[in-house]
């Protein structure tokens, strides 16, 4: 009898699970080409193909969460669950018990996120659509779905907050585009929004960027929160974090993937890491006063580059180099 559904996944050894289903042999153009030559043709050709960032088998990539749309709106609707109990918590009263020099020193970074967080949403976008493998286009506008969701909870307790400091974040546009504290921050990122090369797009997004922003927010943010009093902030970061550590998990799965056995590969990420590391660590180092912690706090930018180099070693970079 002639195999017709599923022959791609003949050779498993097993019946495939739905994420097999729904996530290998997705793309068709990058082995055919687009049935239609466009210019968008040649972009992908540039950007894409022409990319150091190849694997030989992109379907040889599993998210360790083996997520998918059904998985992932569960997962999310139990987690707006949550979300929507702190919100419930955070009435008025709440609000005008925090501390009045916490509330003031919140306004200077949690109006303002809104605009890095947007463009990690858009940053996570981009490397979806420009992924030669159909399963990390999957994980990737997950990852963007994510970054929408941080963005809203995040613009949610400021409209809360609001309620009862009239006023409250309305001069976030103009820091995030004229305060000192911001500027590097927003240099990075609009550099990052014209990185085209779809390989160099995802390493400093995934390898560079994130890790370290994602752990500043948990450790800086959350951190304040709690040393100020403001459970709903503390649990609306922990909750957040819950995303940021499988966007590591998978991107970093996918990193010692295509590094394992291509040495030139590795050295071709490792360049590019050199290259934005600077840029990174300027833009934390710059906001890193804008939440002053606790004097047993003030290693936590150390702290945050050790983790993120143990990553790094972990997946086969060489941590000097990957810094």
């Amino acid at each position: 009898m002639t195999q017709r559904t599923y022959w791609h996944l003949q050779d498993l050894g097993r019946v495939p699970s739905d994420y097999d289903i729904a996530t290998s042999r997705l793309l068709y153009y990058p082995a055919r080409g687009f049935a239609v030559d466009t210019p968008v043709s040649a972009w992908y050709a540039r950007y894409q193909a022409g990319s150091a960032f190849r694997l030989a088998d992109w379907d040889a990539f599993r998210d360790p969460r083996e997520t998918t749309y059904s998985s992932y709106t569960a997962l999310q609707a139990r987690a707006q669950v949550f979300l929507d109990g702190i919100y419930r918590s955070a009435g008025p009263a709440y609000d005008r018990s925090l501390d009045p020099e916490w509330v003031k020193a919140l306004e200077r970074v949690l109006p303002v996120l809104l605009y890095p967080c947007h463009a990690l949403q858009m940053l996570a976008a981009y490397v979806g659509q420009m992924a030669p493998g159909g399963r990390v286009v999957i994980t990737s506008l997950f990852q963007a779905a994510d970054e929408m969701r941080r963005t809203q909870a995040f613009a949610y307790r400021t409209r809360l907050l609001e309620r009862s400091v009239p006023g409250f974040g309305r001069g976030a546009k103009q820091a995030w585009q004229t305060a000192p504290e911001w500027q590097p921050l927003r240099r990075t990122l609009e550099t990052m929004l014209v990185t085209y090369d779809f390989g160099e797009a995802l390493a400093v997004l995934a390898f560079a960027f994130k890790p370290r922003f994602d752990r500043f927010l948990e450790r800086a943010l959350g951190g304040a929160a709690q040393q100020h009093d403001d459970p709903v902030l503390e649990k609306l970061v922990f909750t957040l974090a819950e995303d940021s550590a499988w966007h590591r998990a998978w991107s970093y799965e996918l990193l010692r993937l295509a590094v394992r056995d291509d040495e030139n590969l590795r050295r071709t990420v490792e360049g590019w890491l050199s290259r934005w590391g600077p840029r990174v660590e300027e833009s934390l180092a710059a906001l890193d006063d804008l939440l002053p912690p606790e004097p047993e706090d003030r290693g936590r930018l150390d702290e945050i580059e050790t983790a993120c180099r143990e990553d790094s070693r972990r997946v086969g970079l060489h941590a000097k180099d990957a810094s």
